[in-house]
């Protein structure tokens, strides 16, 4: 067996400095994708609760918009 040289230690430091900058850009990643999927759950619960609201706004203003229909209508 050899003596690993001092080139070859330092080739086997920047590999392993190498792996664990992997390793923590992919906690970045996962903890950013993670964030982001959270926020995306909260935005669905405000819209499944903001449709309905939106529907009666449109219902009622649909509503007015025929009765403005009719009055301009009568009052010719």
């Amino acid at each position: 067996m050899t003596k690993a040289t001092r080139a070859e230690w330092v080739s086997f430091g920047a590999f392993g400095l190498n792996i664990l900058t992997l390793a923590f850009a992919f906690g970045v990643v996962w903890a950013d994708v993670q964030d982001h999927e959270m926020r995306l759950t909260k935005q669905e619960v405000k819209m499944d609760t903001l449709i309905p609201k939106l529907e009666r706004i449109e219902v009622g203003v649909q509503f007015l918009a025929e009765r403005a229909r009719e009055d301009r209508e009568r009052s010719k």
